[in-house]
């Protein structure tokens, strides 16, 4: 469980693009009237429906940020030390990314992607690959708990595809310690 979440870590630490805000008291007020973005993300994370299709976006955007991520690699340090962005929701993640690095950000829209629907897509497929690890190693009532922010069809699609997106992961693990 304990690498799943440093998946999910590392999968959204590769959609981040951007240094983000440094908290102020103004930003105190912003993050009391976050609730509701947050609950949006999750209304949002909940609809959403994983399939081929859509994996394989996910894939050709993961790669296309992946690359932009090579090549600005201040900005991604900067982002992912920053404790203001890891405890951000997913529709502040995706304007402290948009507002940076526009450049890297843009190229989500080659694959008809805003960056917040990227994120939601590449959160939705990691905690449905968690659930469905979890079932494989039949942790039902974890799995069960686990599945209650998604929609049962995205992990139906993982669990059907379950080594496909493990073959992708592993591929994402190999490249990112070929680059340490």
């Amino acid at each position: 469980m304990n690498k799943l979440s440093k998946l999910l870590a590392n999968a959204l630490a590769a959609g981040a693009l951007a240094a983000c805000i440094a908290v102020t008291p103004g930003s105190v007020l912003a993050q009391q009237a976050a609730q509701p973005v947050e609950n949006q993300d999750a209304k949002d994370i909940k609809a959403f429906v994983l399939d081929q299709p859509k994996f394989e976006k996910i894939t050709a955007s993961f790669g296309d940020i992946a690359n932009c991520r090579k090549q600005n690699r201040a900005p991604w340090d900067t982002l992912t030390g920053d404790p203001a962005y890891a405890d951000a929701s997913l529709t502040e993640k995706a304007k402290m990314m948009d507002a940076q690095v526009g450049q890297c950000t843009g190229l989500l829209k080659n694959h008809g992607f805003n960056t917040r629907d990227y994120l939601i897509s590449i959160d939705v497929l990691s905690r449905s690959e968690q659930v469905s690890l979890m079932k494989k190693r039949n942790m039902t009532a974890a799995a069960g708990k686990a599945a209650e922010g998604l929609n049962p069809a995205s992990i139906a699609f993982t669990d059907a595809h379950y080594e496909e997106i493990e073959k992708w992961r592993q591929s994402i693990r190999v490249q990112a310690q070929s680059q340490q």
